[in-house]
């Protein structure tokens, strides 16, 4: 089976959706995916969340 290609978006998707779920870890998940942590969190900050649009958060 042929290894799958991510882009680096996709790659980004994953590691905010990882960082978004419950008992996510910033600092492990960006030394999993080999980014720094201020990458991390402006990835976090930067990517829009679901949730927030469908007014999920207070």
């Amino acid at each position: 089976m042929p290894w799958k290609e991510q882009t680096v978006i996709e790659l980004r998707r994953e590691l905010v959706m990882l960082v978004r779920q419950e008992g996510g870890n910033l600092s492990q998940l960006c030394e999993c995916y080999e980014v720094s942590h201020k990458t991390g969190y402006r990835l976090q900050v930067a990517l829009p969340c679901p949730r927030r649009r469908q007014g999920g958060f207070e």
